[in-house]
Parts: structure tokens; sequence; C-alpha cells
């Protein structure tokens, strides 16, 4: 039987109709925990031949994966998966059997419809003369350098943390999308939590941009 509470808030449990916006939400939790790359990887899991420390790390993080993919399972998707003991083969069985063949592609909407209005209360970049310092860095987000992004947090890592995107959330905020794997593996799961001017996390718009504008609920 799947889970009766998600892991992920506010995550609808897996059913027929929901793979995509599943997947997504899923991948980015994975992703954010660190154990994206056993549910990714091209090659064979290692065995207890090629080191004992690697296989450990392998199983460790492979046991973390497929226990939230099947907690995310409702009860007509998890007997899908009931049997298969690598979070890999769940994945790609789930996707197999629930992907949709003929999906339109979801086009990004404007996340100039999240910004609050001139005449409403936010965070004012221009206000703030620390945002000068950290110019650079959403400048490069905005631009897709993820190069010349990395090379600033690496200088300055108080950066992740700092709101002084367009919303007046994080760099995750502005990133959204482009490079969201790269900055999820350097931000901690308080830094997730954080939020921008409107109340919305930067996994809302992640999510958000991919699927269409909704109402945002605090993340």
């Amino acid at each position: 039987m799947g889970a009766t509470v998600s892991p992920i808030a506010n995550l609808q449990l897996l059913n027929r109709h929901n793979y995509e916006d599943w997947s997504f939400q899923v991948k980015l939790y994975l992703l954010a925990k660190d154990v994206w790359d056993v549910v990714e990887a091209a090659t064979e899991p290692p065995t207890p031949e090629d080191g004992e420390a690697e296989f450990s790390a392998w199983r460790k993080n492979n046991a973390k994966a497929l226990l939230a993919i099947r907690t995310c399972c409702g009860d007509d998707t998890y007997p899908i998966i009931k049997a298969i003991t690598t979070a890999k083969a769940a994945w790609d069985v789930l996707a197999e059997e629930l992907k949709p063949s003929d999906s339109e592609e979801i086009k990004p909407f404007d996340s100039e419809e999240l910004k609050p209005s001139d005449s409403e209360e936010g965070h004012n970049n221009n206000d703030d003369e620390s945002d000068v310092k950290y110019a650079p860095l959403y400048d490069s987000l905005k631009r897709g350098d993820w190069n010349a992004a990395k090379e600033f947090i690496d200088r300055h890592e108080e950066a992740l943390t700092h709101r002084g995107s367009s919303s007046g959330g994080t760099a995750l905020h502005e990133e959204a999308l482009h490079n969201v794997e790269e900055l999820l593996k350097l931000m901690t799961e308080e830094d997730l939590e954080i939020q921008d001017d409107n109340g919305c996390t930067a996994f809302f718009y992640a999510f958000a941009k991919r699927n269409g504008p909704n109402s945002c609920q605090n993340g």
C-alpha cells in the first residue's frame, strides 16, 4: 500500500493521471536530498567487489531514493514498483507505465505575473545597498552563465541565501530552471525554505514555470 502522506509538502500522491507534475516535483526533492544520481545513473550500480565504501554509499543513497519514490505513490500505483529494489528501476518502470506518450509541450509562463505590483509593499532592490554587491550573481544567472555564477558563489558563499532577486527571493528563485540542479547541490534544506516577497519558495517558481501560472501557497 502506498503512503497516506507524502514526504514532500503539497505533493499529490502518484496516480494514473498526474505523472508529469509528480515526477517533476519528486525529482526536485531527490536533487535536494542529493540522491538523484542513483536514479539517473547510466551505468550498473557498484557491487561489493568494486569496493566496500563505494558499494555502501550507493546502497544508502539507493535506499533513500527508493523510499521517497515509494512513499510518494498512491494505492493504485504503488503495486507497479512493489517488488523493485533499486530506485533507478522503480523510476524507469513508473515512467514507462504512466508517462503520457503524446503530451503537449508545456510553455513557460512570464514570471512577471508573480511579482508584486509597484503599489504593493515588497522587497526593493534599490533601497538595499547590499544588492549592488550581489548584482553580478543575478546578472550571470539571467544570462544563463553558470560558470560566472559559480565563481561568484565560491567567493561569496553567503550569496546563496541573499534575498536580492527580482522577486525578493534568493538566487535559486531567480534561476528557477536553467541551472537549478547545480544550485540545489549548494543549498541546505533550510535555504530551500526561504520565501520571496510573494511568500513563494524557489520550488514553487520552478514548478510554476514548468506547468504554468498558479496561485502561490507558500511553496
